[in-house]
């Protein structure tokens, strides 16, 4: 049986909900926590795991808090920290910072830390495995806690900037610390190192086999990389491992003029030299060369481009092969792609390469006031306005919303305009005058070969989802449309009559709620597995949690 999970708030008990109704949908809740009598949960604290499947929130009864986790409380203390509870990375381990009299701790796995006078800045890992945060003991000494365990202490303190900095395999981390002279000295793995006047941006390589940092020494900075110091300049940052790690380049100040290193190497330009940058694959270099005279050139392997007046960002292909950015040559922009100058226009604007080919898509202005989307070099028609055009992740498609007049629009795919509609995106909401969502856009299946987008009929004031240009039923209002790995499911969160319920393949659920978490987004595990965070009220004793979960059958 294939199963869609969805995580839910209700406002109803479970044995009160009517029976899903659904043809090919079966539906069931699973309580993640619910109100007690008297007991305050503080719904802005409330959290979802990166996965998606599990809640963490604080509540107070009389002058004492709590966390609890899917329905499951840990021992009550004198207060809470606002920022709690904090999920971690991949692991969805629970940590929070609790207070009780004069001590401030961790508790993490619902194990207690040792007891200080302050703590903070809370950090895990990238794969969640460890923790580290800031700690000042009743002396008035700053340390960072790795693990739960202590690192050396500063008189002054623990520097905000850059912070604590694990590597992105999780096995080091990096911070400043503040000597009672007021030396920055820089610390590995809770091991003093070098010593300067002031440290600043820390960098791992991607790797982790190396780190570097900005440092000031006798009033200039430098750059350390794997503690050898390099040259002395009037300014030093922005530093930018190759995506392999083996090269470092960063910015500079000499002689009035900006610069770029790369290797210890000063590359000038002809006046100065700005924005660095790496291919996907660390084999390419390009940076902007500032020529004389106030025009700019590109430089990419060594070789300069075409003199403009003002660049746009460079990127590159997502296998490094082709080069492209923006640029205005006298009154005009242009897309440059691998040294090519495009078509003129009055305007350039969302600009990206395709995630597997080397094509590329950019909305550009005429000197009308008309936009249009140009893929490569070619343009499309021209409207009064477009949305942002967006590739499908294989390359293959490509489309974008489009306006020709205040009362039609169209989805283009792959330059051909599907059926009009009034409106197509969600509405503002007009409580709170936000928008619902960013809708006003393609929402493509993983392998690209289905594409759904909301519409919204102004006259009926109905929403409803056009899925592989097929409109579906029509509801209040719908949210975001997310498709399964293998394609064959498409899932949104739909709205009627105050409620809001799932729909699953154009087929509403019967199981409802009042409302859902802010950031909450469905999700699924491993193909047609979905979850979801709502919120709803339970009369007797206030919020009540569920996770709503749907089971496909094998035949949908």
């Amino acid at each position: 049986m294939k199963r869609l999970l969805f995580i839910g708030l209700l406002m109803l008990w479970p044995s009160l909900l009517p029976a899903a109704s659904a043809q090919n949908v079966a539906e069931r809740l699973v309580p993640l926590g619910y109100g007690i009598s008297g007991e305050e949960i503080y719904v802005n604290s409330l959290k979802i795991s990166p996965d998606f499947k599990h809640i963490g929130y604080v509540s107070r009864i009389g002058g004492s808090f709590r966390v609890w986790l899917d329905g499951v409380s840990e021992k009550s203390h004198g207060g809470v920290t606002r920022q709690s509870p904090f999920f971690s990375p991949q692991r969805n381990r629970l940590a929070y910072i609790a207070q009780d009299k004069e001590d401030m701790f961790v508790v993490v796995d619902n194990q207690e830390h040792d007891r200080y006078k302050q703590v903070g800045t809370l950090t895990f890992s990238p794969d969640g495995s460890r923790l580290a945060y800031r700690a000042e003991d009743h002396q008035g000494a700053q340390m960072i806690v790795v693990d739960g365990k202590p690192g050396p202490k500063f008189e002054v303190g623990v520097s905000n900037t850059p912070g604590i900095v694990f590597s992105p395999d999780s096995k080091h981390l990096a911070y400043v610390g503040i000597s009672g002279n007021n030396a920055a000295i820089f610390v590995k793995d809770n091991k003093k190192l070098e010593s300067f006047e002031k440290i600043e941006q820390i960098k791992f390589s991607p790797d982790s086999k190396h780190v570097a940092y900005s440092a000031m020494e006798k009033g200039k900075w430098m750059v350390v990389k794997d503690d050898r110091k390099g040259p002395a300049f009037n300014a030093a940052g922005n530093l930018v491992f190759s995506p392999d790690g083996s090269q470092l380049v960063y910015m500079a100040e000499k002689n009035r003029r900006r610069i770029v290193v790369r290797n210890q190497e000063e590359i000038t330009g002809e006046a100065g030299a700005l924005f660095p940058a790496f291919s996907p694959d660390g084999s390419r270099f390009a940076f902007l060369s500032i020529r004389k005279g106030g025009k700019f050139s590109y430089v990419i392997d060594g070789k300069p481009e075409l003199a403009i007046d003002i660049p746009g960002r460079l990127i590159f292909s997502h296998d490094g092969s082709s080069t492209a950015y923006a640029a205005r040559i006298g009154d005009k922009w242009h897309v440059v792609k691998d040294g090519v100058k495009g078509p003129a226009f009055k305007k350039i604007a969302a600009f990206s390469f395709s995630p597997a080919t080397n094509d590329i898509l950019y909305a550009a202005d005429n000197d009308e006031g008309k936009t249009c989307v140009v893929k490569n070099t070619m343009p499309g028609a021209f409207y009064d306005a477009i949305g942002a055009p967006v590739f499908s992740q294989d390359g293959g498609q490509y489309a974008h919303a489009a306006r020709r007049t205040d009362s039609e629009m169209f989805m283009v795919v792959n330059g051909v305009e599907q059926k009009p509609y009034p409106l197509i995106g969600i509405p503002f909401n007009e409580e709170t005058g936000q928008p619902q969502m960013t809708a006003q856009q393609p929402f493509f299946s993983e392998k690209g070969n289905r594409l759904a987008y909301p519409v919204y009929d102004v006259k009926l004031t109905k929403a409803f989802m056009v899925v592989d240009g097929k409109p579906q039923a029509q509801f209040d209002a719908i949210m975001e449309p997310i498709f399964s790995a293998d394609e064959k499911h498409v899932a949104y969160m739909a709205k009627r009559d105050n409620k809001w319920f799932m729909v699953v393949d154009g087929q509403p659920g019967s199981l409802t709620c009042d409302g859902m978490i802010r950031g909450a987004t469905i999700a699924y595990d491993p193909s047609t597995h979905c979850f979801f965070i709502l919120v709803a009220s339970k009369k007797e004793a206030g919020l009540a949690f569920f996770r709503l979960e749907a089971e496909i059958k094998k035949n949908s």
